[in-house]
């Protein structure tokens, strides 16, 4: 009986698309003898022009460099260290005061990517160093706390002037002798410092 009732309601829907006697073994369907279908006429709605929507603008997060140069003052030094260009800048406020070419940490050794202050000033580290004749270290900015860490790194002079521009230190940032001098001069303590790609 379930097949029966099935077979009729697919043979009334067949035949509303092929105008034909419709058979089964067993079992033929006449047009005159089909139940009568409710038909409800379309009524005229009113489609709404679907219109392109433009895809959401994200606002780009700002970088690292324009990050720190929204965050200081206006007469606050601060040293950007853009390393894929091997460049150390000094600024003040928004005012590029310097830029020297550096050496960066070797390809298994990267100089980290991140933001600093100046802990430690030294003059003269010490004959047989690779430090040059000034060391400047570089606490790292934990974000989560806020605090700054303790790291080996630093910004460092050389007694290798010929690898300036190259990935050559264990991950500091070195410059010519005459070159930190000049900068460290410059500088005071805490000053902060940030290292970007």
């Amino acid at each position: 009986m379930f097949r029966g009732t099935v077979t009729l309601a697919l043979a009334g829907f067949l035949f509303i698309l092929f105008p034909a006697i419709i058979e089964e073994p067993g079992l033929v369907v006449h047009p005159n003898e089909l139940p009568a279908i409710a038909t409800v006429e379309p009524t005229a709605t009113p489609v709404a022009t679907p219109t392109a929507t433009p895809p959401p603008t994200a606002t780009p997060l700002p970088d690292a460099l324009t990050s720190m140069k929204n965050s200081v003052a206006a007469d606050e030094l601060w040293i950007d260290v853009y390393l894929s260009a091997r460049q150390l800048s000094l600024y003040r406020g928004q005012e590029l005061l310097r830029g020297y070419t550096v050496a960066i940490g070797a390809p298994d050794t990267p100089t980290p990517v991140d933001r600093w202050r100046i802990s430690e000033k030294i003059t003269n580290p010490g004959p047989g160093t690779q430090f040059g004749t000034r060391w400047m270290r570089i606490d790292a900015l934990d974000p989560a706390t806020g605090k700054y860490r303790w790291t080996d790194y630093g910004i460092h002079g050389t007694d290798e002037p010929d690898k300036i521009g190259l990935e050559v230190s264990n991950g500091c940032v070195r410059l010519v002798n005459a070159q930190v001098e000049e900068l460290f001069s410059l500088v005071p303590m805490y000053t902060q410092v940030i290292t970007r790609e």
